[in-house]
Order: C-alpha cells, then structure tokens, then sequence
C-alpha cells in the first residue's frame, strides 16, 4: 500500500475487507442457512463448513468502527465537526434505506394476494411498527419480541445498530481528550460481554441485536483508527505482523473446530468478543501488510468491486433472493437441487447488478453531494501524529 494511495483519499484494502464482509453474508443467506438442517452427508457438511459465515456482520462492525472512528479522530477540532459528519452519513445511509422501505410497503399493500402467497409470505409476514423502521430503533422491538420480523427487512439490525453508534461515538471522539481515548473506548468494549449477559434472553435476541451488546466490535475498530494515528503506530502494528496472523490462526482454527460441535457455542457472551478480535487483526493485517496472504486476497479486484457495493447488496440480497425462489420456483429459497441452485445464483447475479445500478445511478452522486459538506479547519490538526490518512467510509 503506496503512500500516495493513501494521500488520494482512499486505502483499496479496506474495499477488499468490506468485499469480504459482504461474501461472507451472502453465502450465509444464500447457501449456508439454506443448508441448515438439510439431509445427506455432503449438505450436513457444508453447512457446518459455512455455519460461521453469518459474522460476516462483525467484520462489517469493525470495519465500520475503524473508518467512523478515524475520520472522527482527524477532524475533531474541526467547528463543522457535527454538521459534515451527519450530512455526509446521511446522504450514505438515509436514501437507499428509505427508497428500499418504501418499496417494501408499497408491495405489501398493492398485492395483497401475492404477499400472502406460502412461496413469498416469509418476506412480508408480521412486519415490525413502520416507524421503528423509520427511526432505526427496530433492533429494540426486535429485542422486545424476540423475532427479526419479515425477511425483507430482518438485515436491518445492524443498520439501526450503526446509527445508534454513530449518535455516541462523536460526542465521545469530541469531548474526550486523545489521550484518554483508548482507555474510555477500551473500557466500553470490554462491558460488551456484561451487557450480552444482562440483556441475553431465551433466544439470545437482546445480545445479538442491541447496540451496547454488539459495542464491543465497533469500538476494537476505532481503537484501531487510534492506534493507525500514533506516530510509528502502522510500523508497530508492521512488527507485530506474526503474532496477528498467529492469532488469526489460532482462532480460525478454534472456530472451525467448534463448527463441526453439536452444542450451541454461540450464544456463550464472549463468542461475539472472540468474532471481535479475529476480524480487528484481519484489519490490522489488511491495512499494514505490504506483501502476504491478507493483503493478497483483499486487495483482489473483483472483490474490491464487491466492497465498494456492499451496502446496497446487504440490503437487497435477502428479498431478491426470497422474490427469485418464490416466483420462479413456487417455494422459499433453499439450495437443496440443480433448480434451486441455479435460482440462487440467478439471485446473486440480480442483486450485483441491481446494487451497481443504484451506486452509479443514485448513492454515488448523493455520496459526491454529502462531501459537500466540508470539514471547516480548526484551530489546530485535530491529531499532529497522524500518519497520511484515508477514508473509504463511502
């Protein structure tokens, strides 16, 4: 990674880690949770080889932290500090969002029939208070009633949980001196765990889905964002190159030990923790590494592609594959035969070339308007020991 990439504006690795986020949450949705509970040796295996792919989530949350957290920390004495960074989320986040509920409720009330239809009923059926929705406070009720709601807007948890972190992480990159910063944002994380055990309930919706149960991976992020901007920070993280991917190896090969074991280690109050800090020394890895296995595989083309598409394919990605299956198919997804396979990946395929039609046509030019926006300068760098910096929080 060149210097003059970073002074561009942009780390390319980071769209290679968000394009990892996103692959591994399609081949959940798509493949792995289809295959749960499937007969026959070969989908029993699979499905235990793909049972971890849902934490493609937890990637995306230090990923976000990392990013969030890092723009926060440059432009903190910045007087538009509040102003830019809202105007800019919102015109990321807000648009797409409200566009795709709208179509969702327009669908529910304009074809009755087909809604309740058994093919597709699972993309409709019991939706959630619009405004909850509306207010990204659905992760709440979802807690409450320990249920995801309709599968069309069921991914949306995560959403409400960035936004919800995204009202509290400025306040505490502002009004916080640098210097005590790791240890408040080190502190929050660590209470992670004691709010999954407080808030945990027979199900274990209140620990995945609120935003202090879930803090824990955000935060480790911008520790990392912290960590980049200390002076020789990315040469000690450089040194420490070995012992990350020994970590990374230890835990991968912990968790894929435990994916072939009956018992629901899952829902244990530190498994997401352990999700946490695998994913924070991929990052490190990704963003220090000139030459190695990490900076290889996220620094692939075509998966750079997918990064930079990723939030419009996370939000699609569960409806266009429930509509495939049910209109084509006459039954919800599942990747069980030679049709449901083809549909499924027919499904994929329309959900790439949807999302790249929205970036082009609508996110990006309401992404270049938020910009906009600028950070005014403030009295003084808000961080003097930052090294070149890079944004890819599009």
């Amino acid at each position: 990674m060149s210097t003059s990439e970073e002074t561009r504006g942009r780390i390319p690795e980071l769209d290679g880690v968000r394009g990892l986020a996103i692959l591994l949450v399609l081949v959940w949705h798509y493949v792995g949770s289809p295959l749960q509970g499937e007969a026959g040796t070969l989908a029993v295996l699979a499905a235990r080889v793909l049972r971890l792919a849902w934490s493609g989530v937890d990637l995306f949350f230090v990923l976000s932290g990392f990013l969030i957290g890092g723009i926060l920390l440059d432009h903190r004495e910045s007087p538009g500090y509040f102003k830019a960074f809202y105007a800019r989320r919102l015109c990321r986040i807000v648009p797409l969002y409200f566009a795709w509920l709208a179509l969702f409720y327009l669908v529910l009330t304009a074809v009755p029939t087909f809604v309740a239809s058994p093919a597709v009923s699972g993309l409709f059926e019991e939706p959630l208070p619009a405004w909850s929705y509306a207010t990204f406070t659905q992760n709440l009720l979802m807690a409450r009633d320990e249920r995801f709601g309709p599968e069309w807007l069921s991914i949306t948890w995560s959403l409400a949980i960035e936004e919800q972190f995204y009202l509290l992480l400025p306040l505490v990159i502002r009004f916080i001196a640098v210097r005590r910063l790791p240890f408040v944002v080190g502190g929050l994380a660590l209470a992670a765990p004691v709010f999954r055990v407080i808030s945990d309930s027979r199900d274990g919706f209140g620990a995945l889905v609120l935003m202090p149960c879930r803090a824990d991976a955000l935060l480790l992020g911008v520790l990392c964002a912290w960590l980049m901007r200390r002076k020789g920070g990315r040469q000690a993280i450089a040194r420490c190159r070995w012992a990350l991917y020994g970590c990374v190896a230890a835990l991968a090969a912990a968790l894929a030990a435990l994916c072939f074991q009956p018992f629901l280690f899952e829902r244990s109050p530190y498994f997401a923790s352990v999700l946490a800090v695998l994913y924070t020394c991929l990052l490190l890895l990704a963003v220090t590494e000139r030459r190695g296995p990490v900076s290889w595989l996220v620094r692939l083309l075509w998966l750079r592609g997918l990064g930079i598409l990723a939030y419009g394919v996370y939000l699609l990605h569960q409806a266009v594959n429930g509509l495939a299956h049910g209109l084509l198919l006459d039954r919800p997804p599942a990747f069980g035969t030679a049709p449901e396979i083809a549909v499924t990946l027919c499904a994929a395929a329309a959900t790439i070339a949807v999302a790249l039609l929205s970036w082009r046509m609508f996110e990006k030019p309401l992404v270049a308007w938020g910009h906009s926006v600028r950070y005014e300068p403030g009295p003084g760098e808000a961080f003097r020991e930052a090294e070149p910096r890079a944004s890819n929080a599009l």
